[in-house]
């Protein structure tokens, strides 16, 4: 990193990532030159991150999944179904659910009403793959499910309802395919 030597003893630092920022504060008492002072480049600096904050936010988009998801655990937890996945710039994908994990869980679940909401996509093609996963399920006759996918730039909650008899919380991975 270049120190600029004249600034030494006035500058600020602004350390933005892997891009350092050392800005010189130059004070002029003449008329031909532009005095700037520390609060003027603080006030510059953070309208050019608001600016890049906003940039960023609007690259990101959601998409929502349908899903029907059946399966049974014994300590052992697997399921498989199927969805629609839509996102908010008309973008969508039947996707194909396989979920593996193990916890304390036991029983059998047919969710048939699934929803979910993933945050801060940039592409469709980036929710596929394989994901880790927590979840929990309870029910008796009529269950329900709750699921958290942390994903790379965001989450993915799922939530849902449908039949069975089962009880628990499970860890594992959950893979979404075309």
């Amino acid at each position: 990193m270049r120190v600029i030597e004249e600034c030494k003893h006035k500058s600020l630092w602004f350390n933005l990532g892997t891009l350092i920022i050392q800005i010189c504060i130059v004070e002029y008492n003449t008329p031909n030159f532009y005095i700037l002072r520390e609060s003027q480049v603080k006030k510059y600096l953070l309208r050019v991150v608001i600016l890049m904050s906003f940039s960023y936010t609007a690259q990101a988009m959601d998409c929502n999944i349908t899903y029907n998801l059946k399966g049974w655990s014994a300590f052992y937890r697997t399921a498989t179904g199927s969805g629609v996945l839509s996102c908010s710039n008309g973008q969508s994908a039947n996707v194909k659910l396989n979920l593996k994990g193990g916890g304390f869980t036991v029983g059998v679940i047919d969710i048939t009403a699934g929803k979910g909401k993933i945050f801060g996509v940039k592409n469709i093609n980036d929710v596929f793959g394989g994901h880790f996963s927590m979840g929990v399920h309870a029910g008796f006759v009529k269950s329900v499910e709750g699921r958290l996918v942390p994903h790379k730039t965001g989450a993915l909650r799922m939530h849902g309802k449908g039949t069975g008899y089962n009880l628990g919380f499970d860890l594992g991975a959950l893979k979404i395919n075309r």
